[in-house]
């Protein structure tokens, strides 16, 4: 553990979480952390290392694929929908243009 923590972590006094116990000394040799208070007791070692090794200290939570990856069906039926109403419109470089993506869906 003290080869990703550098020495923030190793000038630390020994503290102890007021929650569970754990000390900061428990802690380095275990690298397990006795619970969620344990991270606000340790912050000023601990977000530094994290840092290190997960190059962020902020949580963005994960995303459902079909969120990050839409249906291409719905795309290229938006896309028809969008096609159908410039042609009625005579605008037809727009319906070119529409067309051109509905092919790149496909």
């Amino acid at each position: 553990m003290s080869a990703f923590a550098g020495p923030t972590l190793l000038n630390v006094r020994d503290e102890r979480c007021q929650s569970c116990g754990i000390s900061f000394k428990k802690f380095k040799e275990t690298g397990y952390l006795g619970c969620e208070a344990c991270y606000t007791v340790f912050r000023t070692a601990l977000m530094p290392m994290i840092n290190n090794i997960q190059l962020a200290v902020k949580h963005t939570g994960k995303v459902p694929y079909a969120e990050v990856m839409p249906e291409p069906k719905d795309d290229y039926q938006d896309l028809a929908e969008q096609l159908k109403i410039a042609i009625a419109e005579e605008r037809y470089e727009d319906a070119g243009k529409i067309q051109r993506r509905m092919r790149e869906l496909n």
